[in-house]
């Protein structure tokens, strides 16, 4: 009897233990099922927003690249126009159609962005204009072929002459035209600045120079003594002589500073004759020969 007692009596602890080891391998096994089942949720749960946002980011995706394939199409089209202005010595168009392009690649998403070869093309042309450049501005309203221009010593002038037979003045800077009504009744050979920037010389192949007043544009003389066209005038550096070239084999030096003197002279008489114009005229004590004494003198006739 006792005998089968101690006999149950070691064998409970062993069967406690089988049972606990058993126990926290069904609890182990059962934890990690759920941990398992717990990813699996996670997993589809990710899986399913990663379609959900494949499906909304493609078209979109395919959208920007659409329109960056485009845009780098614009910037090709660009860059082309840009070199074929520039070889054909429209600078001025050439630049601004390369600051396009420019413009456009700077815009552009990362992979056209650095894309190198465009990007060194485009440097390459601005450089070219930048540095290579001589032109900053175009004056057109001519309407035949401008055959001579002169700039005035302070560079804020230009004068241009045309065989339309119209003289015009520009203002450098804005690309302005500053007067009108200047000309002569033939093709303009040439013109010429005075050192102080105040008279411009005109030649012309009506036979004729003319001296005008740069402020207003005004005619101030004609000077007369080639018998062809004259093809060339020229100051000298003091500004006391103009030097005129002909058809007819001559050159004439003018004595400038005497030509203003008697424009001056001349001024006088003419303001003169205005002021007394309408007492010659009108009044009945003048002798019929004064009455006349203004006549083609002054402005008014």
């Amino acid at each position: 009897m006792r005998n089968s007692e101690s006999h149950i009596l070691f064998a409970k602890p062993e069967s406690l233990e089988n049972q606990f080891i058993e126990a926290s391998i069904a609890r182990r096994d059962f934890l990690r099922q759920q941990e398992d089942e717990r990813k699996q949720r996670e997993f589809r749960l990710l899986t399913s927003g990663l379609v959900v946002v494949s499906i909304l980011l493609v078209p979109a995706g395919f959208g920007l690249w659409q329109m960056e394939q485009q845009r780098k199409q614009a910037i090709d089209a660009l860059l082309t126009s840009s070199q074929k202005l520039f070889a054909s010595g429209k600078e001025i168009d050439a630049r601004k159609v390369g600051i396009n392009a420019a413009k456009q690649i700077k815009q552009a998403a990362f992979w056209v962005n650095l894309d190198s070869q465009r990007t060194r093309a485009i440097s390459t042309l601005l450089q070219q204009a930048v540095y290579g450049v001589k032109e900053y501005n175009r004056l057109e309203k001519h309407t035949n072929p401008v055959i001579s221009v002169s700039v005035s010593q302070d560079g804020k002038t230009l004068a241009s002459a045309s065989a339309d037979g119209i003289i015009k003045l520009w203002d450098i800077f804005t690309g302005e035209e500053k007067t009108t009504d200047m000309g002569h009744n033939d093709p303009v050979s040439s013109v010429a600045f005075s050192p102080d920037g105040k008279t411009l010389a005109s030649a012309s192949w009506d036979k004729t120079i003319k001296l005008w007043d740069v402020a207003t544009g005004k005619e101030k003389t004609t000077l007369m003594g080639h018998s062809d066209a004259v093809i060339s005038v020229a100051f000298s550096p003091d500004g006391k002589t103009l030097a005129s070239a002909s058809s007819d084999n001559t050159v004439i030096l003018w004595d400038f500073n005497s030509i203003l003197s008697n424009l001056d002279f001349d001024n006088l008489v003419k303001r003169d004759c205005d002021i007394m114009r309408g007492h010659l005229r009108t009044n009945r004590h003048v002798s019929g020969s004064d009455k006349t004494l203004c006549n083609n003198i002054g402005t008014q006739n």
